[in-house]
């Protein structure tokens, strides 16, 4: 189980809670004391890929990231954003190869991009994208 906290980072249990470890390996948030902290950044949340479990997908207030080890290592796969600040990402299991991330310029523009997840490639190009 992985959990997301704004202002913490992200954390997994593999003993069903009894203990949590920081998985935030590869983060870099400039905006906070040491950027590369092992706790601190502020994650919005964290999908997981429905046929990859060791695959995740982190929204967090600077990047979008991905890691291929179950948040051991995570590396930025923004692209070409509009913007890197969002809230919510998903990968559905209908369509497994795609992600779903809502970055935010303000709080009237929003956008919806199509991410293609096929691959641990850093920085794809949005496949689609609307406001």
């Amino acid at each position: 189980m992985v959990i997301a906290i704004s202002s913490a980072g992200a954390f997994r249990t593999d003993d069903g809670g009894a203990t949590w470890k920081p998985i935030n390996r590869g983060l870099h948030s400039l905006h906070i004391p040491d950027p590369t902290a092992e706790v601190g950044h502020c994650v919005h949340h964290i999908a997981a890929h429905p046929s990859r479990p060791d695959t995740l997908f982190m929204q967090k207030h600077w990047d979008v990231m991905r890691s291929d080890d179950a948040g051991d290592n995570w590396h930025e796969i923004s692209g070409d954003l509009p913007t890197d600040f969002g809230l919510p990402s998903m990968c559905t299991a209908h369509e497994p190869e795609t992600l779903y991330v809502v970055p935010i310029k303000s709080d009237s523009e929003h956008f919806v991009h199509a991410r293609s997840c096929a691959s641990s490639a850093a920085a794809p190009e949005a496949t689609s994208g609307s406001r």
